[in-house]
């Protein structure tokens, strides 16, 4: 080998370490703000066993490509004839980092202002690093900034300032953080290298340190954070012998002609299946709205959305919470002597803020890291994500829900306890396996066929601007589009099934399965081009939406029986107090499911309001009503023309046969208004109830509630 070889060879050595170290160490500042600090601020959030190997991808993949760039650099320095020095290295490394940073953000134009200021700060840091390269004065002029870490930290923290830390506060505030926080970092930067230079740091040096470190704990300070319900001290109740356990789990998103025991061509279910031979099978269950809030509410309140609040309204377009006072059917149970405990994925819609928490003792509803998120294109990842798609499947990066493993994992913890306890329990679960963008684990992910092999995944962002376009009526969902949708929210339901056969497996081995009232059910359904409408939430009262499944055991309970009474999500609350009991609460608008309404005179309702930032579009704005009534079906609608179906003719609503002189529609028509007057006109429970803040607004809006 010639001298030159040697000479190039060595180049490439020195010049790939230092890449890699500069990658690597981006990375972790990276990891650092987006998902270490986040943890400890937002305590909500958790890295799930799941997502380990991914952020295991995008570490060698840094470290890939700092070795990468950092040969070629150094191969490119040997080139220029000249015998670089280590700083040499050190800097093009740093200068690399710094274009691919710029490139990203330039990407992902157009950018907030914070990364405006992060792209100016970039582009100044590229010619220090230039002019670093070209003269040794200006090297020692700029050394203290070709430190990895101090580099990573001066790209990322004023964006992360601003749409991280202080995401709650103006735009002054956020702005002004972010300025500080570089200014703090800068100071620190020169400090640190005096120290390590063993000179004496200038006090303008230690007065920036000081300030920047302050800034930046004031800034810690400001993070708006949640703290989880902890684990509450054992009641001194015990329990009455013979009294049931409750255990209540709902399948988020999961319409019920998906479901295999209600005949769905696919097996998606296979023990729900099996569980219906020792269960009772409700045909027909309304839900009471279109959306997890006022469902959720409703189950544990026994009252329709207009009464417990807990709903849209003009000045809460995301959702008012329900009030700390109000009954819910974990605080009775409570107050009779019952351990209470929820385990919950929808973090949007079952947290803290709802007051859906209220009356449990041990509460767990948080949310995974966000290892991906398209509204933060300051994050490398966002570009490494799109190379690893090249070779791998990177779609578990936008799962922000805990899965069905997950809940699981909390609620054997939960079972353990509750076994422990010398009283009954309530257990509430709630699994979101089927809900969009429809990411389902492996191995159920490819359970079904989509039908033509040629059809590409949907990406999250690729599906929340065709649900807005659909919804709008710009176009309509294709069949390839919606073979490949429904194959994955069926393949959620499959993931919920057989995690569901765990949980009731563990049921029986810790010997609590025969006394426990077991209901599983759904808070609404999910539209795929129905109506010419795509997923939920939007103000829509057809079938698709409000028709879920109801499968109960009764404490004791071993044959099938099937109903097709006539029942509501309100009937939950009696049904358990019932079986528990407990005397009913007044003022419940439900009745037990042991008690079927009348066939022809009985009546169920649902409402539905669609969001405020959706009223531009006329097939969405205003609310929705709906009675039912025997087969027959009337929707009101206040933008629009009343609608009535007979279900048992036309289960797919698809012929309206309202007429204004018909009995049958002016009966129900009449029986509308009457419910529709009663509602109260500012819901008590809302009326003191503070709207979501800005970082639950973010929460939803990467369920897709908000935007």
């Amino acid at each position: 080998m010639t001298g030159k070889q040697n000479f190039l060879k060595q180049s490439v050595v020195e010049g790939a370490i230092p890449g890699l170290w500069v990658w690597l160490a981006y990375g972790i500042i990276e990891f650092a703000l987006s998902v270490a600090i986040s943890k400890f601020l937002f305590t909500q959030s958790e890295l799930l066993p799941w997502q380990w190997p991914l952020v295991a991808l995008l570490f060698a993949l840094y470290a890939i490509v700092g070795l990468l760039l950092g040969a070629a650099g150094g191969a490119w320095l040997a080139r220029k004839g000249r015998s670089p020095l280590r700083e040499d290295h050190k800097c093009l490394g740093c200068l690399l980092l710094c274009g691919a940073f710029a490139a990203n953000l330039i990407m992902a134009w157009p950018l907030a202002r914070s990364e405006i200021i992060a792209l100016a700060m970039t582009a100044a840091l590229a010619a220090a690093f230039c002019a670093a390269l070209s003269s040794a004065a200006w090297q020692r002029r700029t050394a203290f900034l070709a430190s990895p870490a101090m580099l990573s930290l001066l790209l990322l923290i004023g964006p992360w300032v601003s749409r991280e830390a202080l995401s709650n506060h103006s735009a002054s505030v956020r702005m002004a953080g972010s300025l500080f926080a570089i200014a703090g970092v800068l100071g620190a930067a020169m400090f640190v290298h005096r120290i390590f230079q063993k000179k004496p740091a200038h006090p303008l040096w230690r007065a920036a340190a000081g300030v920047g470190a302050a800034i930046l704990l004031w800034t810690a300070t400001l993070v708006p954070g949640t703290t989880t319900l902890g684990k509450a001290a054992s009641s001194a109740a015990s329990s009455a012998s013979g009294r049931p356990n409750i255990l209540l789990i709902t399948m988020d998103t999961v319409r019920a002609d998906h479901v295999s025991a209600y005949g769905y061509e696919r097996d998606t279910t296979p023990y729900l299946r099996e569980f219906a031979r020792e269960t009772t099978l409700y045909e027909r269950l309304v839900a009471c709205d279109g959306f997890t809030l006022p469902t959720h509410a409703s189950i544990f309140t026994g009252m329709y959305p207009g009464w417990h609040g807990a709903t849209r309204q003009p000045d809460h377009s995301s959702g008012a919470p329900l009030s700390p006072n109000s009954r819910t059917l974990a605080s009775v149970l409570r107050a009779n002597g019952y351990w209470t405990a929820e385990t919950a994925a929808n973090y949007g819609y079952l947290g803290k803020w709802t007051g859906l928490t209220q009356g449990f003792e041990f509460a767990e509803v948080k949310m995974a890291m966000h290892l991906s998120d398209p509204n933060r294109p300051f994050y490398l990842r966002e570009l490494a994500r799109k190379a690893l798609n090249v070779a791998v499947s990177t779609t578990d990066f936008d799962a922000y829900t805990l899965r069905a493993p997950d809940i699981n994992r909390n609620a054997f913890a939960m079972l353990e306890q509750a076994r422990n306890r010398q009283q009954p329990f309530f257990l509430f679960l709630n699994y979101m396996d089927a809900h969009s963008p429809y990411l389902p684990p492996q191995p159920f992910r490819d359970r079904f066929s989509a039908g033509d092999g040629n059809v590409k995944p949907i990406s999250a962002d690729a599906f929340v601007a065709m649900r807005d376009a659909v919804n709008a009526g710009k176009r309509a969902l294709n069949e390839p589009e919606k073979r490949y949708l429904v194959s994955q929210y069926d393949a959620g339901i499959a993931s919920i099934d057989f995690h569901i056969r765990e949980l009731l497996t563990r049921l029986r081995e810790l010997g609590l399965y025969e006394n426990t009232l077991i209901i599983v059910t759904a808070d609404h359904g999910e539209s795929f081009g129905d109506h010419g409408l795509m997923e939920h939430a939007f103000g829509s009262l057809y079938q698709d939406q409000i028709r879920v499944p109801l499968l109960v055991k009764y404490p004791g309970q071993h044959e099938a029986q099937r109903s097709d009474a006539l029942v509501s999500q309100v009937d939950f609350l009696p049904t358990v107090l019932e079986a528990a009991g407990i005397a009913l609460p007044p003022g419940l608008q439900g009745q037990s499911l042991r008690s079927p309404r009348e066939r022809d005179s009985g009546v169920v309702f649902a409402d539905s309001f669609a969001r405020r930032d959706l009223h531009d579009n006329a097939r969405l704005r205003g609310s929705r009503r709906a009675v039912f009534s025997g087969n027959l079906k009337l929707i009101v609608w206040t933008a629009g023309a009343p609608e009535l179906y007979d279900l048992a003719a036309d289960p797919n609503e698809l012929h309206n046969l309202y007429r204004p002189a018909d009995p049958q529609g002016a009966a129900l028509m009449a029986r509308i208004h009457t419910w529709v007057a009663a509602i109260p006109s500012r819901p008590s429970p809302a009326q003191s109830a503070k709207p979501a803040d800005n970082s639950t607004l973010e929460k939803l809006k990467s369920l897709g509630y908000a935007r």
